[in-house]
């Protein structure tokens, strides 16, 4: 699945309005920044009108992201570390009306919209649950944003990001649940200079290692139920032949992102 719908109003800024009787099958950046120039929706809704009672279907889940956990700097998510969070979990990114400025007497810092692609969900309540899940794995989404009747404010410019992945987020949460391991339980995904990677055979998931990228090196790996597998060793092997693509990847990104002194 390489596409997702979204739903566009004729409105943009109007938290009152109900109606999103576009349907826009979004395909690539283009197609995206076209319909985010209005207010929009993710969901199908009976009647093209807005409401939990009216849902009827959907192909991607939008979180809004505001960052207003803290106001240090050095806990701000970006989307490199939705990245890290999500790993391989392919998304589209919408930065906000609000994005970089002060509001509220907060200073500026990112905000931004992410659309996780997923397979399309035709039950309410299991689409508001997946938001929920999402929430409980990185808590730093609006936990005012999870129910399935809620939009999105649409931007003049929008600005956009596409970030490949070869799941949905769905699938991921899927995973995450199925192995039941203590690196998504105790949130190491969330440690700075933490990366997260899932080991498989053809689909079926076998282990999920944690890497210190200072240290570049394997810090844990272990499968469902904290328990490795008989491919244990291979994997770490494999991890290990691949670190110095890791160094250079992670090279290029402190070279594109440089840390502020």
């Amino acid at each position: 699945m390489n596409e997702i719908t979204l739903y566009a109003s004729n409105v943009r800024g109007l938290a009152s309005n109900t109606k999103y009787n576009r349907k826009i099958t979004i395909t690539n950046i283009e197609t995206l920044r076209k319909a985010l120039s209005v207010d929009y929706v993710p969901v199908s809704y009976k009647d093209n009108t807005r409401s939990i009672k009216n849902f009827i279907s959907s192909n991607c889940i939008i979180v809004d992201l505001d960052n207003d956990h803290s106001d240090n700097e050095a806990d701000f998510i970006d989307i490199n570390k939705v990245k890290e969070a999500f790993p391989n979990v392919r998304f589209y990114v919408h930065y906000s009306r609000n994005n970089m400025k002060p509001k509220n007497g907060k200073s500026p810092r990112p905000k931004f919209h992410i659309i996780f692609f997923c397979n399309e969900i035709t039950d309410e309540k299991a689409y508001s649950k997946l938001k929920q899940e999402i929430y409980d794995y990185f808590p730093y989404i609006d936990n005012n944003a999870l129910d399935s009747a809620r939009f999105f404010f649409g931007t003049e410019n929008p600005q956009v990001e596409y970030v490949d992945g070869e799941i949905t987020i769905d699938e991921f949460i899927k995973e995450a649940k199925i192995m039941k391991h203590c690196v998504f339980a105790n949130n190491y995904h969330m440690k700075p200079n933490s990366l997260i990677m899932t080991s498989k055979l053809k689909t079926k998931p076998l282990e999920t290692i944690e890497v210190s990228l200072d240290k570049l090196e394997v810090i844990q790996a272990y499968g469902h139920d904290n328990q490795i597998t008989k491919y244990h060793n291979d994997i770490i092997n494999l991890v290990n032949q691949n670190m110095k693509l890791i160094k250079e990847r992670l090279n290029k990104m402190k070279t594109k992102c440089p840390q502020k002194t």
